[in-house]
């Protein structure tokens, strides 16, 4: 049985590992976004922000988990702002780190409002 399932079962642990792999990076790249927003530095790309919310969601899971069920069709710009705001960065800060405008942070608070799950 074992000789049968020999090449299965050595590609699987092959995807395996490349997965982990995989994983490892983008969480050390979201790391570094997040060590980058702490210092005070600017989130200049979405991939950046993609990063921090996979990191994010790993970091803290049980807020993420809370957003997503608080939440419905979430978009990347919109959880970024709640990682933000959870990061304890101030409308200023945020708005200095996403490189926004007033308005538009505004408009990201409004937008924010109407994807509240109304229980």
């Amino acid at each position: 049985m074992d000789g049968e399932h020999h090449e299965e079962i050595m590609a699987l642990n092959t995807q395996i590992q490349m997965m982990r792999q995989q994983t490892n990076e983008q969480l050390g790249r979201g790391k570094e976004v997040f060590d980058t927003v702490i210092a005070g530095g600017k989130l200049q790309s979405t991939n950046k922000e993609h990063y921090l919310i996979e990191y994010y969601s790993v970091l803290r899971y049980e807020q993420y988990a809370l957003w997503m069920s608080e939440y419905k069709d979430l978009t990347a710009r919109l959880l970024t702002y709640l990682i933000l705001q959870d990061m304890g960065k101030s409308d200023t800060e945020i708005q200095d780190i996403l490189s926004i405008t007033y308005s538009s942070l505004r408009s990201i608070k409004t937008r924010l409002k109407a994807h509240l799950r109304l229980s």
